[in-house]
């Protein structure tokens, strides 16, 4: 098999696992790094600047925030592993001085890499009037490069195994000089058979995310609109999927997916007979597999023909890196607090759901029945949780007043909880953790996001020429997620809303109006997607966050809104 590969950049490329053969280049979508759009540009910053909306995305996106806080990305390593490194002579990225080559990889430049890096961590030089805007999302992280062709920089590109997954292993696992990346980004992928995760990328980097806990991300692919179009890797379980928005010029800016940005509903597999069988069923459209979005139009990027040049370039390449380099920022963050398990995809991913805005259309599947707002489908097809907002995730690690992990990873009975945090914590099968949060006297607006992973494995993380015998799908864990209405002394009284996709490993509820009073989370763990291991409990991240909402303007979309009394409970849809 030769699963065909792509640079998730408007000019498209194609990449494949056998040396020696290339697919040919699809033609650009338009505006895309390979264009001919270098040039020294005036600003020379992060913006969206062809269409003239001008907009500073660091600050769109709320990573000022952090920077406000002290928090700029100094303590996290973060590390873009494209087909070709980044190219360190450009002005931007001269500090990226680590280099990962795989086996075999060929070890050249090429301008996609670049842009990609400049978007995660560039840094100001001082040359221009406008040094600030140069930077990158977390531009005083570490940044190593990664590459992973065997073949000479271009839009087309090969790859064995082991020059893909060896520099993922020596980022995340191995690490150099005793230091191990904390994210990794990824703006490439597989299309060919890969949308329900079972081919061999998705699962050596889902197993390795298994044995980590390390964070990866990856753009969900420039294939949409139809459904059934998420690439690989980012249509496994264990990682970030990234969808693009645009653009500048709209009103809001950045408010809706892209026409290009891949998404669901996606097929899942379920294999049957042993973790390492290849017997199973298809579900087709059970899945959900964009987790995020971000800006991913006309963003002005580093390219690799020159020191000082820079290009307009498209793409869920570029979306991805900013949820990259805000993972960094979250780490540097929960890093320099001193907080626990804030650097755990589970948690991270959690957090990132839970702060995400809600684009224009939004839709999870939420709907009245039987008396209760309920989904089974957790996510937006296209957008996932809806965009980063990192300003919105910084209280998370950073406000002393919010739950920064409950104290370890048992909840034997209810537990208070502030009305914002996160916890990191285990639910034994067939029961059932509880989260109780503070009263409320107005009306509030709830978020929250739980998150597991898939027990993947491999029979040998330095297997050369892996067979599908040497993957283990283990275990998928079918948790749910619940929002109860508390009664005066505290009790689980009435459930107001539920999450229960059956085959994703990620649940999301957004209320936009919850009626003053009490309410509490319950995390449920009452069956399995497939087990084929003896673990009886599931670690997950839960982030949350319950606050008086600002009044939104005339024509946005408010996405649920209920009221709810002890026995009755009502939704409510604003126009």
């Amino acid at each position: 098999m030769t699963p065909r590969l792509r640079l998730c950049v408007a000019l498209t490329a194609a990449v494949v696992l056998t040396a020696g053969h290339r697919a040919a280049a699809q033609p650009p979508l338009g505006g895309g790094p390979g264009t001919t759009q270098a040039s020294s540009l005036a600003a020379r910053t992060l913006i969206v600047s062809d269409g003239g909306g001008n907009i500073y995305l660091n600050s769109f996106l709320g990573a000022t925030a952090f920077y406000s806080a002290g928090y700029t990305g100094t303590s996290a390593v973060m590390v873009s592993i494209e087909g070709h490194h980044a190219w360190n002579g450009h002005e931007t990225l001269q500090h990226v001085t680590q280099l990962i080559t795989g086996p075999g990889g060929n070890g050249g430049v090429f301008t996609h890499a670049t842009g990609v890096a400049h978007v995660m961590g560039g840094r100001a030089t001082g040359t221009t009037t406008t040094v600030n805007q140069q930077r990158g999302v977390a531009y005083n992280a570490t940044l190593w490069s990664g590459a992973i062709a065997t073949t000479a920089p271009g839009n087309d590109f090969s790859i064995t195994f082991r020059s893909f997954y060896q520099p993922y292993l020596t980022a995340l696992q191995t690490g150099i000089g005793g230091v191990r990346a904390d994210v990794v980004n990824g703006s490439w992928g597989d299309d060919a058979g890969a949308s329900n995760g079972r081919t061999v990328l998705p699962r050596a980097l889902d197993a390795l995310a298994s044995a980590t806990g390390r964070v990866m991300v990856f753009a969900a692919g420039n294939s949409g609109p139809g459904p059934n179009t998420v690439i690989a890797p980012a249509s496994g379980y264990n990682v970030i999927s990234v969808a693009a928005l645009g653009t500048d010029v709209s009103n809001p800016p950045y408010n809706t997916p892209s026409g290009f940005s891949s998404r669901g509903p996606q097929d899942v597999f379920i294999p049957t007979g042993a973790a390492n069988g290849t017997t199973g069923s298809t579900i087709t459209g059970g899945r959900v597999r964009v987790d995020l979005a971000a800006p991913g139009e006309l963003m002005t990027v580093a390219r690799a023909s020159g020191a000082t040049d820079y290009g307009s370039g498209s793409g869920t390449s570029y979306a991805s890196p900013l949820v990259a380099g805000g993972v960094a920022l979250m780490i540097d963050a929960g890093r320099t607090l001193g907080l626990t398990n804030s650097g755990d995809v589970r948690v991270v991913k959690a957090v990132l759901l839970a702060s995400a805005d809600k684009t224009g259309g939004w839709d999870n599947g939420q709907a009245l029945s039987g008396g209760v707002v309920r989904t089974t489908q957790a996510l937006d097809q296209a957008v996932g949780a809806g965009r980063m907002n990192l300003a919105q995730a910084l209280p998370f690690y950073a406000d002393p007043a919010s739950t920064r992990d409950v104290s370890g990873t048992t909840v034997l009975a209810p537990v208070n909880v502030a009305a914002r945090g996160y916890d990191y914590a285990a639910v034994v099968r067939t029961a059932q953790n509880d989260y109780r949060l503070p009263a409320a006297a107005t009306a509030t607006q709830l978020a929250v996001t739980l998150t597991w992973l898939a027990e993947r494995g491999i029979s040998d993380f330095q297997v050369v020429s892996p067979t599908a015998a040497d993957f283990f799908d283990s275990r998928l864990a079918n948790l749910n997620l619940q929002v109860w209405r508390l009664d005066a002394a505290g009790t689980f009284d009435a459930l107001v809303a539920e999450s229960a996709a059956p085959y994703n490993n990620t649940e999301h509820l957004f209320l936009a109006d919850l009626p003053a009073g009490r309410y509490g989370l319950r995390v449920l763990y009452p069956a399995d997607v497939w087990n084929f291991t003896p673990s009886s409990n599931e670690f997950y991240g839960l982030a949350w966050n319950q606050f008086v909402p600002v009044p939104e303007p005339a024509g946005i979309l408010v996405v649920v809104a209920i009221t709810v009394a002890a026995r009755h409970r009502r939704r409510r849809q604003a126009a």
